[in-house]
């Protein structure tokens, strides 16, 4: 029965136990500044890096492995872009989403509501702006629902705010996506990037007038993971930036206002220490401002997810971190270029980053050498 209990415990600990990755180094000494695109390149396998000014594009998520340390010396920039200002006769574009992340609604020409944000798979996305009629024929435009957070727990500090219309009612900001990663451990396998803002609906003051788009929802803010077998620092003169991009405008004194994206994702471990002497910031963008003569305003973005996991749980640094970061501790592998991460959850230990062809192989070895562990106690205790 105690085989039976120990080989169940092990299972359960081998199912949910995840590696800080740290790459092989292929890429050599990594020199990264100018631009980065994701869909051409969204993994870089270092044996050590510095990092100056980069700018980040592209939809998939960045990930930057070293087998020594990290050091960054510029801003890393991947936000959101804004959302387009709304015009007469013309539609408003969307902001585009930064790497990993989910673009704002647009919207179109025509006496219609601004379209919703994408989300990043958990209803994030802030809600289109819908149009209002007033006795008489008049039509105008309502407000545009904020971006929603696209982390979908208890720590955020904001999530999408509620857009407005013009008669004083609102229209729903996005939501945090509903239980998106919760226990922690599924941080890493959720990993993304922030929800995009609902655009502002168009409008007109009369019938047969110059019709006005809405503003544009602002992209969600992108996602970063840095690896590191050694410290990462963040320079003063360095940081990462993962924010939401601003709603636009609306347009002709008519149109709503575009709802602003939510904050990215920004995931720094190593298993030396981390210092953060600039600024680390996942916010969401702000709302747009709608052009009638009463509010109807786009909602702010919610905010994204800062992480952290060092050697010591302590981190270091005169710079400054928002939303405030989530810390945990990261256990030293030996010459292995896998760390264990361990953080506070309903599981004791949590893993990031193993294959699920990889788990099954653990859990298999697992069980062959508890299996022969037992016969080798079974058949021992026959002779005492």
């Amino acid at each position: 029965m105690t085989i039976i209990k120990s080989l169940i415990f092990i299972l359960f600990l081998s199912s949910t136990s995840f590696a800080a990755d740290f790459g092989n180094g292929s890429d050599g000494a990594c020199n990264l500044n100018a631009g980065i695109n994701t869909d051409i390149k969204d993994t870089y396998n270092c044996s050590s890096a510095i990092i100056s000014t980069l700018s980040v594009t592209g939809s998939k998520v960045l990930t930057i492995k070293s087998l020594s340390s990290v050091t960054i010396t510029g801003t890393i920039s991947i936000n959101g872009g804004n959302g387009g200002n709304g015009a007469n006769t013309a539609a408003s574009v969307g902001g585009i989403a930064g790497a990993g992340g989910y673009s704002g609604g647009l919207c179109p020409t025509g006496i219609v509501a601004g379209n919703n944000g994408l989300s990043g798979g958990n209803n994030g996305e802030g809600l289109g702006g819908s149009i209002t009629s007033h006795i008489g024929g008049v039509v105008d435009a309502g407000g545009a629902g904020g971006g929603g957070a696209r982390f979908g727990t208890a720590i955020l500090p904001t999530v999408g705010a509620d857009g407005k219309d013009d008669l004083g009612g609102s229209v729903a900001g996005g939501a945090a996506g509903v239980s998106s990663y919760a226990p922690e451990s599924n941080f890493e396998t959720l990993f993304v990037g922030g929800a995009g803002g609902g655009a502002g609906s168009s409008g007109v003051f009369n019938i047969g007038s110059v019709e006005h788009s809405g503003g544009a929802g602002g992209g969600g803010g992108g996602a970063i993971r840095i690896s590191a077998k050694n410290d990462i620092t963040v320079e003063a003169a360095g940081g990462i930036s993962a924010n939401g991009g601003n709603g636009g405008d609306g347009s002709g004194n008519v149109s709503g206002g575009g709802g602003g994206g939510s904050g990215g994702a920004i995931f720094l471990q190593a298993e030396g220490d981390i210092r953060i002497n600039g600024p680390v910031s996942a916010l969401g963008g702000s709302g747009g401002n709608g052009t009638f003569a009463s509010d109807n305003d786009g909602g702010s973005g919610g905010s994204g997810r800062v992480r952290y996991d060092d050697l010591d749980g302590v981190i270091t640094g005169t710079g400054t971190t928002n939303p405030a970061a989530v810390i945990n501790t990261i256990t030293i592998s030996g010459s292995s270029a896998i760390g264990q991460a361990s953080y506070d959850s309903s599981i004791a230990c949590g893993s990031v980053g193993l294959t699920e062809k990889e788990r099954i192989l653990f859990s298999f070895l697992s069980i062959v050498l508890l299996f022969l562990i037992g016969n080798i106690i079974s058949k021992r205790s026959q002779y005492i």
